[in-house]
């Protein structure tokens, strides 16, 4: 429980885990939970114990619908292979804020490496007491046209409880698809009682149209917003 400034934890490591007591209990899939185990490779399990964090084997990541490390209930926000041992490599850092009631705790990958590329990640995972919420947040995942691994070509987000694969407690939000960008966030929550409103979406695009005679595919890049009135999360707060 670290209130005064984050904490770190795997600098220097490779394919490594640490388990994070946290600052309150946090239900998952209707479990409460109060420890975690926090992976170099981009994940966050509920695991039994601190003991059990070691040794976990989660170096290739994998779809969401297949059995994935012990079957643990578990959190993806950019499951992958980087290393915090490449020169310039930082850590993961922790850190809880915010009152009692509704506190959040945030875990954040920095300047991690992955494998296949040359230029670092950092993305961080929150968990908020009380709403329960995950919200996952992408600093830099865009590392540049040829980049095998950039905008999460090469991870798995989403979360999954246990045996998720055979009783669809998952949410599978990508698989080695390159569908993340810097400023991204996604949120994970329950449907707040008494909601029946939507999120409202505001999108816009170039004003130009294409319509190619020969059929082929023509990409349209479109940028928005996404607000709910709803969720009392506001992402830009939670940031180290």
């Amino acid at each position: 429980d670290v209130s005064g400034g984050p904490a770190s934890v795997l600098g220097g490591t490779d394919d490594g885990t640490a388990p994070l007591n946290l600052p309150f209990a946090f239900s998952f899939y209707g479990q409460s939970y109060t420890q975690v185990c926090v992976s170099s490779n981009g994940a966050i399990y509920f695991a039994p114990s601190a003991a059990s964090c070691a040794g976990v084997a989660d170096f290739a990541n994998i779809d969401l619908a297949l059995t994935t490390p012990n079957d643990w209930p578990a959190i993806f926000p950019y499951w992958t292979d980087p290393s915090f041992q490449a020169p310039g490599a930082g850590s993961v850092f922790y850190q809880a804020v915010g009152a009692a009631g509704s506190r959040r705790f945030v875990i954040q990958w920095n300047n991690a490496m992955p494998g296949s590329s040359a230029s670092p990640v950092t993305f961080q995972a929150i968990l908020t007491e009380g709403s329960n919420t995950i919200l996952f947040q992408y600093k830099t995942v865009t590392l540049g046209g040829g980049n095998p691994a950039t905008n999460g070509a090469q991870a798995t987000v989403g979360i999954r409880n246990i045996a998720g694969n055979t009783n669809n407690r998952l949410i599978a939000w990508s698989f080695n698809a390159p569908v993340q960008r810097d400023g991204a966030a996604i949120l994970f929550g329950a449907q707040p009682a008494g909601d029946s409103t939507p999120p409202v979406v505001t999108a816009s695009a170039a004003p130009n149209r294409l319509w190619p005679p020969n059929g082929k595919t023509v990409n349209v890049t479109v940028s928005g917003t996404i607000h709910d009135a709803a969720s009392a999360i506001d992402p830009s707060s939670a940031a180290f």
